[in-house]
């Protein structure tokens, strides 16, 4: 229904396409992870915070967003690792194209190992990605330990 923007089939927008998608298909859970954090900042606080003339910006800025620090850090991780997980939403709204505008890394092991019979290059793809999803959830893992 939106005309003129061809979005899986222009290659300048393909990608920006399966991005809102991804967006909102994370978009959810985030905002639950928000929602219970929000609920568990101290009311005594903000009661505290009004108390020495906070207004709402205030009060947000100063007791609830330091509140949510915590919160910030899983829905970041998780997220960023959940980005390495969209091959299930390329292949099937674009297959990698057009073109290859909406190739990413899993879409690329996944054709250089099934597509173009490259076993090798396409395990060498897999070892790249598990790396850098473990650079970003060891810390996120350790931190969550903690607490």
């Amino acid at each position: 229904g939106l005309d003129g923007v061809r979005w899986l089939e222009d290659p300048a927008w393909a990608l920006v396409g399966v991005l809102i998608v991804t967006v909102w298909k994370a978009a959810g859970w985030c905002m639950i992870f928000y929602l219970v954090a929000i609920r568990q900042v101290p009311s005594d606080l903000l009661e505290a915070a009004e108390l020495d003339g906070a207004g709402a910006w205030g009060k947000f800025r100063h007791v609830t967003l330091p509140g949510l620090k915590e919160t910030h850090v899983i829905v970041l991780s998780l997220t960023v690792i959940s980005g390495f997980k969209v091959f299930d939403l390329i292949y099937t709204m674009t297959y990698g194209g057009p073109g290859r505008s909406t190739q990413v890394l899993g879409t690329w092991m996944y054709f250089q190992t099934f597509q173009y019979y490259n076993a090798g290059y396409g395990s060498a793809v897999a070892w790249v990605i598990a790396i850098i999803v473990l650079v970003i959830a060891i810390p996120y893992i350790r931190r969550m330990s903690r607490s």
